[in-house]
């Protein structure tokens, strides 16, 4: 007989949500009332705005990063174990004297460098993934400049898969240390700023994290919480990152489903509708058939049903 993970499985593989019970986003929906009518569940016309250049960033031949002179330096500094917080401050001050590339090419060099299993590359991601968490909270505003850059290098240059296993578990340093806030922060900023080989980076992260599981899949869901209650452009870019991470493992809906709960706890009602009203959201809202979460429907105009029925167990229900 068919195991339920098999089938699971293979019901991923076909492009359906499935829920931890084994049934489908689409074998919920006839009872889901607040997502009737919804034209995003199941839908990769949903994320797809969202990917942008994705297939031409995927196509791009593995190319190393470059780190001269000061970069060079730097990056010896991001590879140390032990030596994550005095790398983060020394990264800063690079960027503070107007060096704010060579700190970026440092931060993508040593990422595409831990490519390998052997010991000391294993020592050395972690020391990079350190470094990340420790630059979020040094300093959110700068960090987000740094991110982006950062990304910007490793896209280009085809080490996006490197780069996002270093923020993927970067988001696990941030879980244990409490730094989830700041790098959330910093994440979200550098999305923004640096467009879409940003958010095709930090998706991609975001999709490495939630398949690893654990400390990176809770560190996940606790920094979509954070978004879900900071709304406005913190929210509008997380999302579109979850879309694009979204469109590589639908198991993503689950680490959605966990921060709802976490943000109900946080923020109620109102962070819901924060979260609502930006159009990325509410395409990764219906997506994942949440979109009853908040009363009323979403700003889209569809119809919200009673909160109770969501296929997700009713979370962030309206208290009534």
């Amino acid at each position: 007989a068919q195991s339920e993970a098999q089938a699971q499985a293979e019901a991923r593989a076909q492009g359906n949500n499935v829920r931890g019970d084994g049934q489908s986003q689409a074998q919920v929906q006839g009872t889901n009332g607040g997502n009737r009518g919804n034209p995003w569940l199941n839908n990769r016309q949903a994320v797809n705005p969202y990917i942008g250049d994705f297939n031409t960033y995927q196509d791009i031949r593995p190319q190393a990063v470059q780190a001269t002179g000061q970069a060079s330096a730097l990056a010896q500094g991001v590879r140390r174990r032990g030596n994550a917080r005095a790398a983060a401050q020394s990264l800063a001050q690079a960027t503070s004297s107007g060096e704010a590339d060579a700190a970026a090419q440092a931060v993508a060099s040593a990422a595409a460098s831990t490519g390998s299993d052997d010991s000391t590359a294993t020592a050395e991601a972690a020391a990079v993934s350190e470094t990340l968490a420790e630059a979020a909270a040094y300093n959110p505003s700068w960090a987000s400049n740094l991110y982006a850059k950062s990304a910007g290098y490793a896209v280009s240059r085809g080490q996006t898969r490197a780069y996002a296993r270093s923020v993927a578990r970067a988001f696990a340093f941030a879980k244990q240390r409490q730094y989830v806030p700041q790098m959330t922060t910093a994440v979200a900023d550098a999305i923004t700023s640096g467009g879409s080989q940003s958010r095709y980076a930090y998706g991609q992260a975001i999709a490495t994290a939630i398949a690893e599981g654990g400390d990176s899949s809770a560190a996940v869901a606790e920094a979509t919480a954070t978004a879900i209650c900071t709304g406005g452009s913190t929210a509008n870019a997380w999302a579109s990152a979850y879309a694009v991470a979204l469109s590589q493992d639908s198991r993503g809906c689950l680490v959605l489903n966990q921060a709802k709960a976490m943000a109900q706890a946080r923020c109620g009602r109102n962070g819901a509708e924060a979260f609502s009203k930006a159009e990325a959201s509410s395409r990764v809202l219906g997506f994942c058939g949440l979109l009853d979460m908040v009363p009323g429907g979403i700003n889209l105009g569809w119809a919200g049903g009673s909160s109770a029925s969501n296929s997700y167990g009713g979370l962030l229900n309206s208290g009534r």
